[in-house]
């Protein structure tokens, strides 16, 4: 049955010499793959598949969560910031792979595409997103069902990754250390635009991205892997 849907780039990459296949987000299926026969004839369509673009997709989708036929593709809302933005190309890469290491087939979540919809606009439209991917991974844990509970105390000053929560210094399990756990509350407690203004080093940017990153893997039973984490750091660097 042919369907039109809206969807978030995740990944692409070469089926023959003239095809490619689409993993995205949709709106109306969850995730999902697309075979685009003879897409790459033309240039300007590998470029509509960047990274996180909004596209608009008329496919045949099958009835089971295998492969969909893709019949045409178009751009739903132009992301001229991000392609043109060396940092956020690179911000919108990561997060790209990131999502494609944590979201599964056959996940529909309508206000979950609505947020990253949002979300890659809020991207294309911030002048300095130093801190975006933080706010962003931060509200992923919270769709993906393990948001970190709790509240730093005296009595429980650390994050345990292991709990999901703050904990005692003594609890076992992998913890944060206090500056890291500092850091996360203070995540926790700002919205949008405060965390844009938090100031961080290099060292705290570096820190904060292993701590989402060993959370995700924890979390996620060591499914979590990315192929260039080392290598993306280095977007956010100072």
């Amino acid at each position: 049955m042919l369907e039109s849907t809206r969807a978030v780039v995740i990944h692409s990459f070469a089926y023959s010499d003239t095809s490619i296949i689409l993993k995205a987000y949709t709106e109306k299926f969850g995730y999902a793959s697309y075979l685009l026969k003879g897409y790459k004839k033309r240039k300007k369509n590998k470029i509509l598949l960047h990274p996180l673009a909004l596209l608009e997709i008329s496919a045949i989708h099958k009835t089971d969560s295998g492969l969909h036929f893709g019949r045409s593709v178009s751009t739903y809302i132009p992301l001229q910031s991000i392609s043109a933005n060396p940092v956020k190309s690179g911000i919108a890469m990561f997060l790209a792979e990131w999502l494609f290491n944590t979201v599964r087939v056959g996940e529909e979540d309508k206000d979950f595409f609505e947020w990253l919809l949002q979300a890659i606009e809020k991207l294309n439209n911030e002048r300095k997103p130093k801190n975006f991917h933080l706010w962003f991974l931060l509200n992923l844990t919270g769709f993906m069902g393990f948001y970190p509970q709790g509240r730093k105390t005296k009595q429980k000053p650390l994050f345990n990754l292991t709990e999901g929560e703050f904990t005692e210094a003594t609890f076992p399990g992998d913890r944060l250390t206090n500056e890291e756990s500092s850091l996360l509350e203070t995540l926790m407690k700002s919205d949008y635009k405060k965390t844009q203004q938090i100031k961080l080093s290099r060292l705290n940017r570096r820190n904060s991205l292993r701590f989402f990153h060993d959370y995700f893997q924890i979390c996620q039973n060591n499914e979590f892997k990315l192929k260039s984490f080392d290598i993306l750091l280095q977007i956010f660097d100072d």
